[in-house]
């Protein structure tokens, strides 16, 4: 049985997800998106579907070789059917199927739970998604942006074509905030589906919002959006401000792994000491930029308080959003934090550290690491 994935696109086709979906975390992000993909193959008059392992990996555009994914997908399957979202799932002659029995290729049978409350989803802005992914061989999870970015589509859902999600609600989806900014970037500047801006806080200087609308829609979009920040009372900051807050994240990650260095055992008495001075120049430097604009040398804690021109506050602002952006999401399995490694390097000392760390994770990561050179599946 062959169906060809491209003919089935169709930028008016929409997918249905009922209003509560996108923030309930009994239904995993893996769950969600299969829920999504199987759609495409389900006729709702009948109540029936008809798809395939190998057939969703391929909505997602990923090479069959892929077993991390093949996995992921088992897992969604696994989450709709404990959910009975997923139900009345057969083989093609209606016979009983195990899925740790089942094989990729094999095609089966389902219904599913149809929401009488929902909202759309463009089912040609998800293959988008997936597309973009495939071609620049980002390691992002397909997964956790499919569900941010269904979360988007909830809050647009409404006839201003306008919306938010508070910081709360979007950690409680995607937990770390540099990958929130990077997904959005994606969806804005890379995908053109819709437009962010998240640069109003609160009169207490709390970021709260990112205010979404889609793509192109500019006029409708600064109207809701002039409105709404006017009716929350939030207020703009600048480019020096976020600038200075980027800077501030950045020195709060460095404090966080150089704390995680205090963990190790086998530290003595003179690294428990450099390490601790190390937390206490951070913490400094954090503390001193609330009323400076901090400057990084080669020397971490070295604090200056210059007078620049807007021009040069916009170009140290692009950089270091560039830098948020570009950074890859954190892969648990092989521990690719590149950006950790490269901190954890600055000095004799952390070089010693990261070594025993990366011995500790290699011992750790051997007592549960799968042989994936036959298909277990």
């Amino acid at each position: 049985m062959s169906i060809n994935v491209k003919e089935m696109n169709d930028k008016k086709i929409y997918l249905k997800v009922d209003n509560s979906w996108y923030i309930n975390n009994k239904i995993t992000n893996e769950g969600l998106t299969v829920y999504c993909l199987l759609q495409k193959t389900f006729n709702v008059a009948r109540n029936i579907g008809t798809s395939s392992i190998n057939l969703i990996r391929e909505y997602l555009m990923v090479n069959k070789k892929n077993d991390k994914i093949i996995l992921k997908i088992r897992e969604g399957i696994t989450n709709l059917l404990d959910n009975k979202i997923l139900y009345n799932w057969t083989g093609l002659h209606d016979e009983e199927i195990k899925l740790e029995d089942l094989k990729n290729d094999t095609f089966f049978t389902y219904s599913l739970d149809v929401p009488e409350t929902y909202f759309k989803v463009n089912d040609y802005n998800l293959d988008k998604i997936f597309k973009y992914l495939a071609d620049t061989k980002s390691n992002i999870s397909k997964f956790d942006i499919t569900r941010y970015f269904i979360a988007i589509c909830r809050v647009l859902n409404s006839q201003a074509d306008f919306g938010w999600l508070t910081q709360t609600s979007a950690k409680a989806i995607i937990v770390k905030s540099e990958t929130i900014q990077r997904y959005n970037k994606i969806l804005q500047d890379k995908l053109k589906i819709v437009q962010y801006n998240n640069s109003f806080v609160t009169e207490e200087k709390h970021y709260c919002t990112t205010f979404f609308g889609w793509y192109g829609d500019d006029v409708n979009f600064n109207s809701q959006l002039k409105n709404e920040v006017n009716s929350q009372g939030l207020i703009q900051i600048t480019k020096e401000q976020k600038a200075k807050s980027n800077n501030r994240r950045s020195i709060t990650q460095k404090i966080n792994i150089t704390q995680k260095k205090l963990d190790l055992d086998n530290l003595d008495t003179n690294q428990l000491a450099e390490l601790q001075e190390q937390i206490k120049k951070l913490q400094e430097q954090k503390s001193n930029d609330n009323n400076k604009i901090v400057t990084e040398s080669d020397d971490s804690s070295t604090v200056t308080e210059t007078k620049k021109t807007q021009e040069q506050i916009d170009k140290e602002y692009e950089q270091q959003e560039e830098k948020f952006d570009t950074e890859e999401d954190i892969d648990i399995e092989e521990h690719n934090n590149t950006w950790e490694d490269e901190v954890l390097k600055e000095d004799p000392l952390s070089q010693y550290l990261n070594e025993q760390d990366k011995q500790k994770r290699k011992a750790f990561d051997s007592m549960f690491t799968k042989d994936y050179t036959v298909n277990p599946f």
